[in-house]
């Protein structure tokens, strides 16, 4: 069903037979659904860019009780996941206990969906975790502030760049044939935080 239905901006591998807020109703149940694999193959349906938020909103508030009570990490991480490119003031109210969250990668999920918000809250935010004990949280920060093109964290940016983990042990160089087939050392399932802060 996903398939068969255009995400805008994202037309390959999709087709125009079905309307996709249909689409989304339909899979809506399957969200929920009792076997993982299921309901995360489902919330991976649910990415949608701001210009088509409308079709999101009725779907916006189940998708913030799965990201902040879902039965497992995965299934939350993909439910903040959706949220990637949309500003819904029920997910920046929902940041402050994601950011607190005791899962290090609802953590790191919670700190790439800021940029989408920016403000004080969000630089400070980024600031203080910047000092986090995980290199994979601190790898993030980096790539929130270079997805968010923040100026105003440069500094920030700049500690991060000389963090030793990545700096005293660098990730192996990718040969051509990797990053021809798509590979990358950095992203935000990294915990390189040097090339994280080169990048952005």
């Amino acid at each position: 069903l996903d398939a068969m239905s255009t995400k805008r901006g994202q037309s390959w591998g999709h087709a125009d037979d079905f309307q996709r807020g249909a689409v989304l109703t339909a899979l809506w149940p399957l969200a929920t659904n009792a076997v993982d694999g299921v309901a995360l193959a489902a919330l991976g349906c649910f990415a949608i860019s701001q210009e088509d938020s409308a079709l999101f909103a009725p779907f916006v508030e189940g998708m913030v009780q799965i990201a902040s009570h879902g039965s497992t990490v995965p299934r939350r991480v993909a439910a903040m996941t959706a949220f990637s490119g949309t500003q819904f003031t029920v997910v920046s109210n929902a940041l402050p206990q994601w950011l607190r969250d005791p899962a290090e990668d609802v953590r790191l999920q919670a700190v790439l969906l800021l940029p989408n918000y920016p403000g004080d809250f969000s630089e400070n935010a980024l600031r203080k975790l910047a000092d986090d004990p995980s290199p994979k949280l601190r790898a993030g920060v980096a790539d929130a502030i270079g997805n968010g093109k923040l100026i105003s964290l440069l500094p920030v940016l700049k500690t991060l760049l000389l963090d030793p983990i990545g700096r005293t042990n660098p990730v192996p160089p990718l040969t051509t044939a990797e990053l021809q087939g798509g590979g990358r050392v950095w992203g935000s399932n990294n915990s390189d935080v040097h090339t994280a802060a080169g990048y952005a």
